[in-house]
């Protein structure tokens, strides 16, 4: 989502700063994600053994609401530890077009054991199509004959993998193909439905419709879901710190999102999905106060690495926004807000209480193996009754790194809570995105937590460049997987 220079959010008198929320100019985090990850080394899915899925009931519960989570290429290992009895819809995420609808990247769609697992678990998986390019997307919906191109590769890719429907998320679309987006929409819910009547049609739609080119009543007519991304209002490029996902305050918030969406599609609550943020953003402040002018572009932070900064330097609360943030010292002040099962609760009680189809997610797999977002959603949409928990040790695996992005090096924080693997000899491995092999140590558990610093550098003290990284942690009949970024 995309801050719009010259729109104006006001906290307090003291408080301009630029709010993003897809706006054309600037890139949303679906976006940067995808940039970022771009080149993530993707592990077949035979060659990982999985802990047990944190709490999975052996029979789905019945959810009172949709709930649809993006599942990214780069998360997509940890696909066997999603709770699908928390969830109804999985879109994964991507497969990239070009101006022509030609496929230019499908990212290894079909995902064959992903939708043979959810389906046996009842939740359907859509194919998310992308494309971020605002000259591309003229070009593609301005003409008929590109439209049916790439309706053909899409609802072939759709049928061939045996999924459930298609997820578009295009961004940066131009004002005057408002009238072509509804048309591409229509045709490629007809074709698809004419094949499979209970196909599922969704978009990923703007929080704030800079420029007009969404016309929220006739899509929302169209598809079964507009997932409203909501989230980036402060983005890493913003001038101040403050709430990634605000649900009251100022002009720019959720609570006026919702209902602006309301108010244009004439009340169709039940096509609207409230999308969530497992992430959070981190940047350089001149103070330690809230709403601080920030001293350089910003970074994103997933959940798993957002509260555990705040567990290690305190959370505090921003009753403005109903958001957590945090903040601590180095050679200057950093401050990162993000969004935990507090803040998060109440979107889903206010999407509740407007009566909205359910709730979305940006993105599965980033909060790690933590159990507490899990609980929220059991919370909210199921009748059984949780009490959420934070342990200090969890009774399940967990690998964890801080910080992450790293400068010059990071922390690995592994918990064994099997006591019989605990002597056994273990490995950590640490590679490149081209696959090299640039550090190795074995180690045994003294305790069911053993925790490991790298410095940066090669088993021949050389430092490593700046760039993503893959930790591979293997012991007794187990692997896990950890991606990280080396910052210089």
């Amino acid at each position: 989502m995309k801050i719009q220079a010259g729109n104006i959010l006001i906290y307090f008198l003291s408080f301009t700063p630029i709010i993003n929320a897809q706006n054309e100019q600037y890139s949303s985090s679906h976006q940067l994600d995808l940039e970022k990850y771009r080149d993530f080394p993707t592990i077949p899915d035979t060659s990982i053994k999985y802990p047990p899925a944190l709490g999975l009931s052996k029979s789905a519960q019945k959810l009172t609401h949709e709930v649809f989570g993006y599942l990214p290429y780069w998360e997509y290992n940890i696909y066997p530890n999603l709770r699908y009895d928390l969830l109804t819809t999985i879109a994964y995420f991507c497969l990239e077009l070009n101006s022509s609808g030609n496929i230019t990247n499908a990212h290894n769609w079909p995902v064959s054991g992903l939708i043979a697992k959810a389906h046996s678990n009842g939740v359907r998986v859509v194919l998310c199509a992308i494309l971020f390019d605002k000259t591309a997307l003229q070009t593609l919906l301005q003409s008929a004959i590109n439209r049916a191109n790439c309706i053909n590769n899409l609802v072939s890719k759709v049928v061939q993998a045996g999924a459930d429907g298609i997820n578009i998320d295009f961004e940066g679309v131009p004002s005057t193909q408002r009238a072509n987006l509804v048309t591409f929409m229509q045709e490629l819910a007809d074709t698809l439905r004419a094949l499979n009547p209970n196909s599922h049609i969704s978009m990923a739609t703007p929080a704030v419709d800079w420029s007009g080119a969404w016309d929220y009543q006739a899509l929302a007519n169209i598809c079964n879901t507009l997932f409203i991304m909501g989230y980036d209002y402060y983005y890493s490029g913003s001038t101040t710190s403050g709430p990634n996902s605000p649900l009251t305050g100022g002009n720019y918030n959720i609570t006026n999102t919702v209902n602006d969406y309301l108010t244009k599609t004439n009340n169709n609550f039940r096509k609207i999905l409230l999308g969530v943020p497992y992430f959070g953003h981190e940047w350089q402040t001149s103070t330690n106060q809230a709403y601080s002018p920030t001293l350089a572009t910003g970074k994103s932070v997933f959940y798993d690495g957002a509260e555990a900064n705040a567990t290690l330097y305190g959370k505090l609360w921003d009753n403005n926004s109903q958001t957590p943030w945090y903040r601590y010292y180095t050679s200057q002040w950093n401050q990162g807000w993000y969004d935990d099962s507090l803040s998060l609760s109440l979107k889903y009680n206010f999407a509740k209480s407007k009566q909205l189809q359910g709730i979305g997610i940006w993105a599965l797999g980033y909060d790690g193996y933590r159990s507490e977002l899990w609980q929220a959603l059991q919370s909210a949409f199921t009748t059984t009754q949780v009490i959420a928990a934070h342990p200090t040790l969890p009774d399940s695996w967990q690998v964890t790194n801080y910080p992450n992005p790293s400068n010059p090096g990071t922390t690995f924080r592994i918990h064994c809570p099997d006591t019989d693997n605990l002597s056994a000899p273990w490995q950590l491995q640490i590679y490149a995105l081209n696959g090299q092999l640039v550090y190795v140590t074995t180690f045994r558990f003294n305790d069911k937590v053993y925790s490991h610093y790298w410095s940066g550098r090669d088993n021949f003290g050389c430092q490593q460049p700046a760039g993503i990284y893959l930790a591979v942690i293997s012991g007794p009949g187990k692997v896990y997987t950890l991606k990280f970024t080396l910052l210089k």
